[in-house]
């Protein structure tokens, strides 16, 4: 998502299509700037929390396999990168959008800690379902659960208590 910002998104989801070289040029370049960026955090604060989200990278936009090429393979080689650099442990993963079907990759993509939470917005048009996610993650990472996003414009937050009350 971050590395599209730079093009523009509609631009970088076509290089993703016709120019795929581009795409990924861009992406590593993103993703090394970004690992210097943890190396120096770690150098001045001794360490650095590393915040890795999927912004584009999800299932209403690419198939399981763009997911893990332009997404995933890339928070693999920043996390890994900044921890030799010095940088985590703490790691906190959020898989912004729809990831119904290509989470089913995301755990032997990526490197995990002891320190990591992970979350996962949603599964189609609904919030993740937290027993999925438990069931899925809960043996590499502190799982955190969703609430459907259109809910916290509701003027009602009971609402929103009472999904996050199902999400537990």
């Amino acid at each position: 998502g971050a590395a599209a910002e730079l093009v523009g998104v509609e631009n970088f989801i076509m290089w993703t299509f016709t120019e795929e070289d581009a795409a990924m040029k861009l992406v590593k370049n993103y993703t090394q700037t970004a690992i210097n960026g943890a190396e120096g955090l770690a150098d001045t604060y001794g360490m650095a929390m590393l915040i890795v989200g999927s912004v584009l990278g999800n299932n209403d936009i690419f198939s399981d396999e763009a997911v893990k090429k332009y997404s995933f393979d890339n928070m693999k080689m920043f996390v890994d990168g900044a921890f030799r650099h010095g940088a985590g442990p703490q790691v906190f993963y959020h898989l912004c959008g729809n990831h119904v079907t290509d989470y089913k990759l995301f755990k032997e993509s990526v490197p995990w800690s002891p320190f990591t939470v992970t979350h996962i917005g949603y599964d189609g048009r609904n919030a993740f379902p937290s027993a999925k996610l438990r069931s899925e993650f809960e043996d590499v990472t502190t799982c955190m659960g969703s609430v459907d996003t259109k809910l916290m414009i509701n003027p009602n937050p009971m609402a929103v208590y009472n999904q996050s009350k199902e999400q537990l």
